[in-house]
């Protein structure tokens, strides 16, 4: 006797195609055929940033999946039993807030001798990992209220632009602030908005009696306020 199957017609929803990182999909399986084997793939950015979860696995009928990195996804279903098998897959999209990450100080700083000011690069103090949101930076260099100084922006490397390049008058104690813009899903945020801004003075002086000798300035961390101060140098 002869059987006459159902070949495997893959059908399956998702809850949701657009979650922020760490969040979870839940796959439900509408598949026709008979006694098919189920193997979920999932191809991403990197192979080791989504894993099963409650107890699923690349073989269940209806697994749960969580995505921890960002970007596009795509998750496909391969059916199989006696007969050929077939193949359906679908798109998630997962977004990630960008990351501020703070790095080693400079030992020193060191103004022109000829006009008194510190080149400041902050992409030696800071890196961005954007994680696949655009690249909206909005940095504020002033001196503190009270106080004057000069802040001028090299061409091309403005306040508005990813790592900007700053020349600072000697005398004042300056205000560094970034701002980034968070990752959203229907209007949520995916992070601590917190973690976004970031605040930082800057203490450039010089002792009294040396406003005539351009002296080398050493930036010292007060790993306490988050603040540096600077001390000079003979």
């Amino acid at each position: 006797m002869i059987s006459v199957i159902q070949s495997p017609e893959v059908g399956f929803t998702v809850d949701r195609d657009t979650v922020c990182s760490g969040e979870s999909v839940v796959f439900t399986d509408h598949s026709k055929g008979e006694n098919p084997q189920y193997y979920w793939n999932v191809t991403g950015r990197q192979t080791n940033d989504f894993v099963f979860i409650n107890g699923t696995s690349e073989k269940s009928e209806n697994p749960v999946i969580q995505f921890n990195g960002y970007g596009e996804y795509v998750v496909a279903l391969t059916l199989t039993n006696e007969c050929p098998q077939n193949v359906k897959d679908t798109t998630i999209i997962v977004r990630k807030d960008p990351e501020i990450v703070e790095v080693t100080w400079p030992v020193s700083l060191c103004p022109d001798l000829t006009t008194g000011k510190a080149l400041v690069n902050l992409e030696n103090y800071f890196r961005l990992y954007w994680n696949g949101n655009p690249k909206e930076a909005v940095w504020k260099i002033e001196p503190k209220a009270g106080m004057t100084g000069t802040v001028d922006f090299l061409p091309g490397y403005e306040a508005d632009k990813e790592y900007p390049q700053v020349y600072l008058q000697a005398g004042a104690t300056y205000e560094v602030s970034l701002t980034l813009k968070g990752a959203s899903v229907g209007g949520v945020l995916c992070g601590d908005p917190s973690k976004l801004t970031i605040h930082k003075e800057l203490n450039y002086t010089i002792r009294p009696g040396m406003l005539n000798t351009w002296p080398v300035l050493r930036l010292l961390p007060d790993l306490g306020s988050g603040s540096m101060g600077m001390e000079t140098l003979k």
